[in-house]
Parts: structure tokens; C-alpha cells; sequence
């Protein structure tokens, strides 16, 4: 797969400086650009393809990126990018947050969110551009991790970083059919990245099964809703049988049943509490309980009393599920 490259001087002319704004564009969405020195600046972009990722490289002058709502309200494309910062810094704005990024950091982002991205000086950044739901298939909690500073210099954030600095340099070796398994491969790793984070993966002995069974996770938050949740329809949802998936919750010391339980009854602690006025009822239904007793049963079970009591503030007990 032959990667594209860009290369922009100023004194080319505005034309080539408008090619330079169109292919930024492109990666990462329509903004409003702006240079630090037009007079001086200079920049170069290398782009690798492996089915719906991209793999960038992008040396640059100062610039400040803002994509504004107006901006997103005419692109439909539903991407995150992770920047690994090799040279220089970047401040990066996003849902009320800032980092400072500088040389051995990572920061994830949101294209579908207004987002500011600027830096004074002369930047090097190696990015990867996901696709949205495919990061949302296997990682609950993205809007949690967007622009948190994030450590390249060691451990996985070191080695997603390696891998992505790889395939750009090999991408021109790697034959075409190849790329959709390596998009898969891709967004599994950055999602363990991305989850190690915070120290919480119970299943260490293979990348592989780890990536399962986040997605796994991730898919049972997302349909919580529907009473007929099973193992079987966890399995069809990302693309495993029913044997090997309890062969991977087998390894995190838990069961299928178990966890699509404690989450439902942890959602709907949560939802009890934050909206007073919403019916028990319908709290059941929502996060797929099939009756209101069958919901009532199980939440004083795990939580030694009734929604009601909850509510009313008759319960001391602290939810650990």
C-alpha cells in the first residue's frame, strides 16, 4: 500500500498552501487554519492506508486548528485520533479540557467534538485515525479518556507507538488485502492501550483474548437495554462462539451472566439516582429487566434495599459492582 505524501513550502505559492489546508482537511475534518508565520512556513504529511485507519506523519511550523461546531455540523465522518507526540508540543482543547502534549505523550481525540489544536514551533506527530464506532465496539468510556496526557515512552504506549511508527514506514510492503485485518489488529491494541490506562485489565496473558473480552464489555454496556442480552448474543455481537467466550471470562474469574447483571444493576443505581422523577417501572424496562419485580428482587439483593428506599435516602449501602 503506497503511502501519500505532502510536502508544502510557502514560497510554492497559495496554491500549494491550499492543497496543504485540503489534505488536513481530510485527516482530521474541515478547521478554521491559521499559521504562526506565513512567511516561513513549511510543512510535510505522510499518510499510510490500511483499510478504514490511517496512519500519519505530520512535521510542521506553528499552526492553530479549530473545529468549530459549524464545522462538524456538515461532516458526517465519525473518527478518533490518537497523536504520539515525537518533536516539540501540542496544546490540545476538547470538552472542556486542555493538555500540554510534548515529546513522549499521547492524546486521544474526538473529530465528531469542536476541538483547538495548536503549537508555536516546529511539531513532529505520528497519528492514527480510527474509526469511531469500531473504537466504541471494544472500549467503554471513550469520552472519559479524551484529551488525558498519556505516557509513549514506556509500556503499551510505547509499543502502540512502535507499531504505528512500523507500518508508516513499511506501509509501501504491506499488500492491500492485508489491510482490513491489520484496521482490526490496530484498534484492538489501542483500545488494551487505552484501557491500561487505568489499570484495570483482568485478563493479561493474551493481547488477543484481552481485546475480546474488553470488547465484549463494551458490547454488553451498549445493550443493556435489551432483556434478551445472553452469552449467545455477545458472542454473534463480536464475532466469537458462545464456547470461546466463556473461555475468556473464565480467565477474568467471571461468568457471562454475571457481569451482564452487576452492569445493568449498576446503571440503573445510577439512573435512580440522577433522575428522582423517572418511574421504577420504566428504570427497569430501560436497562432491560423484564418486569419491575424481577428488578426490585435483584436490586435488594445487591444492594440491601429497594429502589424506593434508595431514593428516599433509607439506604447506607455503597455499590461495589
Amino acid at each position: 500500500m503506497e503511502p501519500t505524501c505532502i510536502n508544502v513550502e510557502t514560497t510554492a505559492g497559495p496554491a500549494v498552501r491550499r492543497r496543504w489546508d485540503d489534505a488536513i482537511w481530510q485527516l482530521f475534518g474541515a478547521v478554521e487554519m491559521n499559521t504562526h508565520d506565513r512567511t516561513t512556513f513549511s510543512g510535510r504529511a505522510k499518510v499510510a492506508s490500511f483499510g478504514e485507519v490511517d496512519v500519519t506523519h505530520i512535521s510542521s511550523s506553528g499552526e492553530d486548528a479549530w473545529r468549530r461546531p459549524q464545522h462538524i455540523s456538515n461532516d458526517e465522518r465519525n473518527f478518533h485520533v490518537l497523536a504520539f507526540i515525537e518533536r516539540g508540543s501540542v496544546t490540545i482543547r476538547q470538552a472542556g479540557r486542555e493538555c500540554l502534549a510534548t515529546s513522549g505523550s499521547f492524546v486521544l481525540f474526538d473529530l465528531q467534538r469542536p476541538y483547538r489544536y495548536v503549537h508555536s514551533d516546529w511539531s513532529e506527530v505520528l497519528s492514527v485515525k480510527i474509526p469511531g464506532n469500531a473504537l466504541r465496539s471494544r472500549l467503554s468510556g471513550i469520552d472519559s479518556r479524551l484529551v488525558t496526557l498519556r505516557d509513549a515512552k514506556r509500556g503499551l504506549g510505547r509499543v502502540i507507538r512502535d507499531s504505528l511508527a512500523s507500518l508508516s514506514r513499511e506501509s509501501a510492503s504491506i499488500p492491500e488485502p492485508m489491510g482490513a485485518h491489520l484496521t482490526n489488529r490496530i484498534i484492538d491494541l489501542i483500545a488494551i492501550g487505552l484501557e491500561a490506562g487505568d489499570g484495570d485489565l483482568p485478563v493479561g496473558e493474551s493481547a488477543s483474548r484481552s481485546a475480546l473480552y474488553r470488547r465484549a464489555l463494551a458490547f454488553v454496556d451498549n445493550h443493556l437495554s435489551d432483556p434478551g442480552l445472553n452469552p449467545a448474543r455477545v458472542a454473534a455481537g463480536i464475532g466469537i462462539s458462545v464456547r470461546y467466550l466463556h473461555r475468556i471470562f473464565a480467565e477474568a474469574d467471571r461468568s457471562v451472566g454475571r457481569v451482564v447483571m452487576e452492569r445493568r444493576l449498576a446503571r440503573s443505581y445510577e439512573a435512580l439516582l440522577a433522575s428522582p422523577t423517572l418511574p421504577v417501572k420504566e428504570v427497569a424496562f430501560r436497562f432491560g429487566f423484564r418486569s419491575q419485580a424481577h428488578f426490585c428482587t435483584a436490586f435488594r439483593r445487591a444492594f440491601e434495599s429497594t429502589p424506593t428506599d434508595l431514593r428516599l435516602g433509607r439506604s447506607t449501602f455503597s455499590p461495589r459492582i
